[in-house]
């Protein structure tokens, strides 16, 4: 099945200098943000938005002329906040529950359904979108107990890149009236339990994405990036009350 998202990953392992830990691609691994961490600092080979963008375009030009039917749905924000017995995943439900609260919170943000195909990544979404301000929003990966701080990271990264283009053809796809697209400031985040975070050293990667976020791109908004830490247990019982103190409590990584 084609994917709007071919070919990025390996972007990302070359742009990381990765080490070669189990299967492609090889920064979702744990054991590679651990070896990159001892690493450290490092100046990467290329900027990496405006390749990811380069690679999307490519992506675009060979799939559009067979199908393009792009999702309404698509950086439309919308509030989910129902929940079940049967949500088992603790990061959908600290996502619903997130969103319960109001506070400026949008969830399950499509980003590009519908670009190369009429089934390819239909979930492929932000987890949840943060209203700062009218015109400053923050794009959140949320993260409980899976996949490691580096593979959010990226996961938030490429979905920015998807934010990007779409910025950028957004008459072309009948996108002028998302209010997504016409802030003129846009922060990407990952947000994550204290615990998340403890095995891992990360001043590394807020260098490299604070260098990405001064990349200059065509119609893009101010950009940023910053790691998050929840003062929460998601496996413990907690209120509301619990749940907004920690949100008004979250501390950079």
């Amino acid at each position: 099945m084609p994917s709007f998202f071919e070919n990025l990953k390996p972007i990302v392992d070359e742009w990381l200098n990765a080490p070669v830990i189990g299967t492609p691609p090889h920064f979702e691994h744990s054991k590679t943000l651990i070896e990159l961490s001892r690493r450290g600092t490092f100046t990467p080979p290329f900027l990496l938005l405006p390749t990811l963008l380069k690679q999307l375009q490519l992506n675009w030009d060979r799939h559009s002329p067979i199908y393009s039917n792009p999702s309404d749905m698509n950086w439309r924000r919308r509030i989910r906040p129902e929940s079940s017995p049967n949500m088992t995943s603790p990061e959908k439900r600290l996502e619903r529950r997130i969103v319960g609260l109001g506070q400026g919170w949008s969830n399950e943000i499509p980003v590009c359904s519908g670009y190369v195909d009429s089934t390819a990544d239909s979930r492929s979404c932000v987890d949840l979108v943060e209203k700062i301000t009218d015109e400053n929003f923050r794009l959140v990966e949320l993260k409980v107990d899976s996949n490691n701080p580096l593979f959010a990271a990226i996961e938030i990264l490429l979905y920015g890149a998807a934010y990007l283009f779409t910025r950028q053809n957004q008459v072309q796809l009948g996108y002028e009236d998302r209010q997504l697209l016409n802030v003129p400031k846009i922060e990407f985040a990952v947000l994550a339990p204290d615990v998340f975070y403890s095995r891992y050293e990360l001043g590394w990667l807020n260098d490299l994405m604070r260098t990405e976020m001064r990349t200059t791109i065509a119609s893009a908004p101010e950009l940023s990036f910053v790691i998050e830490s929840l003062p929460l247990n998601p496996s413990e019982d907690y209120t509301d009350e619990d749940l907004l103190k920690a949100l008004q409590n979250r501390s950079t990584i």
